[in-house]
């Protein structure tokens, strides 16, 4: 039995695709360390792993951020400075054999560096190559935003560097750059996507990126769901996430679009997920066709319907790719552009600028790729590249034939 200890950041986007991960790593025998904070505690002791809690909790809440990708790093970078000194002195404590770090950990990043450990880098996201001009960068992050994000987003970049320089005056290690800082490389990097899907496939090297697919198992959620009630219906399945979902004129304009008291036609019952910022009352009358609650069993509801609306955030993605689940995508910050860019150019769906969400563009947006068998035929293509893509069994299988390689140099070194 080997030990090793997770090191990802707090949101259920980053924390979900690592879990079945876990729960196979334990199955076979290892010894697992999981850092996160208490709202995670849960779900991690449920995959089998050990909780141990991060210092400084109040820093990692997730949180939607003014200035965008740049922002997210300064925010990160403040809570890598915040944490540092008792997360390194804790690991020291342990007896560790190997790391597994999220692509954006940039505590994790740093904890490898510090403590020279082996490790294993998984990403929810679409990873950033080091070839990639930083003017393309800029042009697929912010060139879709307001000059005020961008801004922002620069102010945060400089805050990131000048809290860059106080971390390495202090630690024996190099703070991550610009394009490190969404994908943490190591000798082995376990993405969570087909390689089919992934932007600039060709120039990711099959011996260190592992393209495994959606990291997807059963889950023993208890969510109150009727399910007697979408049985022998045909449904579609809205959501925005678990961060940034309070967007009532958004669903007032689904009622608008989707309810079956509308003028145009929708023969389809309408599931809504709206997070438990907000409440159905907030939004106002429901159509008789809707579903609206806080949360429901999404890969349950994801298995069964027909097209699925959504912000594009990647776990979602990914649970959609799966199973073979039509699009139409509507980002609203970060990644989520460039993910809708995919989605298109793999023709699994459609996507739809914020500004351009009216209760007509959903409409014909949806019936379009509810009509439209291409899009059928191409999410089910894509979802068989999920399967043999071989998902959390296989990261395992590439976990372990790393850790057997590491040990061996290791004793060779001795």
């Amino acid at each position: 039995m080997s030990t090793t200890i997770v090191l990802n950041l707090t949101s259920f986007g980053h924390i979900n695709p690592t879990l079945p991960l876990i729960a196979e790593l334990v199955k076979r025998g290892e010894r697992v360390i999981y850092y996160s904070i208490e709202p995670f505690r849960a779900i991690i002791e449920g995959s089998g792993a050990e909780y141990r809690a991060y210092d400084s909790p109040e820093l990692l809440i997730p949180k939607t951020h003014q200035g965008e990708l740049f922002s997210v790093m300064a925010h990160f970078g403040k809570a890598a400075k915040a944490i540092l000194p008792e997360l390194l002195a804790d690991i020291r404590k342990t007896p560790v054999d190997y790391l597994l770090l999220d692509s954006m950990c940039i505590w994790g990043n740093l904890v490898q560096q510090i403590l020279k450990l082996p490790a294993v880098t998984f990403s929810s996201i679409f990873l950033m190559h080091k070839d990639i001009p930083i003017d393309d960068m800029l042009d697929m992050t912010y060139s879709h935003l307001p000059q005020n994000i961008l801004l922002n987003g620069l102010k945060g970049l400089y805050s990131y560097f000048e809290t860059s320089k106080e971390i390495e005056a202090k630690h024996d290690g190099n703070c991550p750059g610009l394009i490190e800082s969404f994908t943490n490389t190591q000798d082995v990097n376990i993405v969570f996507s087909p390689r089919d899907f992934h932007p600039m496939p060709e120039k990711y090297s099959e011996a260190h990126y592992k393209f495994v697919g959606p990291s997807i198992s059963e889950r023993t959620e208890n969510i109150d769901f009727p399910f007697d009630e979408i049985e022998s219906a045909a449904f579609i399945y809205i959501s925005l996430g678990t961060i940034n979902n309070q967007i009532i004129d958004f669903y007032q304009a689904c009622y608008e679009a989707f309810g079956n008291g509308a003028e145009r036609p929708f023969p389809y019952k309408v599931i809504l997920s709206i997070g438990n910022k907000i409440s159905a009352e907030d939004i106002g009358k429901k159509p008789d066709n809707f579903l609206v609650l806080p949360k429901v069993p999404q890969l349950e509801i994801l298995k069964k319907c027909h097209a699925f609306v959504t912000h594009g955030g990647m776990n979602s993605i990914g649970e959609a790719l799966f199973y073979g689940v039509p699009m139409l995508v509507i980002p609203r910050r970060g990644d989520q552009f460039l993910v809708a860019k995919q989605v298109e150019k793999t023709s699994v769906g459609k996507s739809l600028s914020t500004q351009d969400v009216t209760p007509e563009s959903l409409y014909n947006a949806v019936t379009g790729i509810l009509q439209q068998p291409d899009y059928q035929k191409n999410s089910r293509r894509m979802g068989q590249a999920c399967e043999d893509a071989g998902g959390y069994k296989k990261a395992a299988d590439e976990i372990f034939s790393y850790k057997n390689v590491s040990s061996i140099r290791a004793r060779h070194i001795v």
